[in-house]
């Protein structure tokens, strides 16, 4: 039978942030606060890099956030040799 990671919160998000760190989420500052099964929550800085010509947030930092918390949020629900990658994520 396939057993899911046993990790606390702050364990896991110690985990996450550190993986980040030198990959894209890391680099554009996306931060995991906290990494349950049922909740994910990050944070973003924004800052004047991030910001299109139209005023708003890039689109692409946006999707960085959201793939990035939603592959957060699998790992405390799937088991550990299980693997997964999004596929399909738009953003108008």
């Amino acid at each position: 039978m396939s057993k899911i990671r046993q990790e606390s919160s702050e364990q896991r998000v110690a985990r996450l942030n550190e993986f980040a760190r030198s990959r894209h989420p890391g680099l554009v500052g996306v931060e995991v606060v906290t990494c349950e099964p049922d909740k994910v929550v990050g944070r973003l800085e924004v800052t004047p890099p991030f910001v299109a010509g139209t005023g708003y947030l890039w689109a692409p930092v946006i999707i960085t956030l959201a793939d990035w918390l939603c592959a957060c949020g699998m790992g405390p629900n799937i088991p550990e040799e299980a693997a997964f990658a999004t596929i399909e994520l738009k953003a108008n």
